[in-house]
Order: C-alpha cells, then structure tokens, then sequence
C-alpha cells in the first residue's frame, strides 16, 4: 500500500513540478516582452530628428519634362470575375464559389508626363500573377514600355480566387494596353 502512495505522491509531485516550470517561464516571457507605454511626442524622439534634418537636406533631381507634349492621365477598371466558379484561396483550402458577393477588378492608372510613362496597376487578388508579368515582359518592348515603369498592387480580400486560375489568367491580359495580335 505505501508502495502505491509514494508513486502516486511522486507522479503527482512530477506534474506540479512541470507546471511550476511552465508557468515561471511564461513569466519570464511576459516580464522579458512587457515595456512601459512611451506616451512622449514624437517630435521629442531622436529618430524623428534625425528625419527632419535629412528632409531638410533633401532636394529633388530634377526631372526631364517636355514642355511641348502636355502630361496625360489615363485609368481604366476591369472586371475579371470568372465567369465560372473557380477555386477559393483563404484561411484554409476551400473549393469553388457558390455566388459572387463583390466582384474581382484590376485597376490601373497611366500616368505619362511626356518624358516617362508608368503604370500603376492594381489586382483584387492575393498575389500578382508570375505567369501575367512574364507575359507582359514578352510583350511591352512591342509597344516600347518597359516592364520597371509598372508598379502592381494586390489587395488581399478573403476569401480570394486562386493567381493560378487559367480563366483569372486570360482575364488579367484583356487589362494591359496591348495592341491586338
């Protein structure tokens, strides 16, 4: 019988003994990761000096601008909602979309100022498509863009469909100011 007590004892001891360790730990955590609030202005910080100053010190290069080619603005908005469910991409792996609540668009802006073009274009997707910029590193020099003059965006929105999709894919060339082939 006091074989039985003693090992009970001992088990019960080892767990108390696991827990105490757990929890000295998470308090060493909290009192290594806890900091008192700075509540000071941001203008007395010396980071925020220091950035003033080169500021300051900044000047803008001069850019080359024809005077005689008045600068242009040009934006468009497609929507690129599949036609037929595809995929769902999000938390978790998820199949194909049963309706659409908000539709998918990609939006872009073309700013040129007679010297430089570039384009912003922004995607309603997790990712920016490799396979949509290896196309477009194919076919820009076509029209004498070049591929650093485009600045793309995804906005993330869960749940989203997949950049891999290939009726996504298709969609995503119809918004690049390509001629027609």
């Amino acid at each position: 019988m006091s074989l039985l007590i003693t090992k009970t004892a001992l088990t019960t001891y080892s767990k108390l003994k696991i827990i105490a360790y757990i929890l000295i730990s998470l308090l060493v955590i909290v009192l290594a990761v806890l900091q008192p609030i700075d509540r000071s202005p941001i203008e007395n910080k010396p980071f925020y000096k220091e950035m003033m100053e080169s500021m300051a010190e900044f000047e803008l290069a001069e850019m080359a601008i024809n005077d005689s080619i008045p600068s242009q603005i040009g934006w468009s908005s497609i929507n690129i909602t599949p036609s037929e469910p595809e995929l769902l991409i999000g938390y978790k792996p998820r199949g194909p979309y049963l309706q659409v609540h908000d539709s998918i668009f990609v939006r872009s802006l073309l700013i040129d100022n007679g010297a430089n073009e570039v384009a912003i274009v922004s995607l309603d997707l997790l990712l920016v498509p490799p396979a949509l910029v290896q196309y477009l590193e194919q076919k820009l020099p076509a029209i004498n863009f070049d591929i650093n003059s485009i600045y793309f965006t995804a906005h993330i929105r869960i749940p989203l469909l997949a950049a891999g999709s290939i009726h996504l894919q298709a969609n995503l060339s119809l918004v690049i100011l390509i001629p027609n082939e």
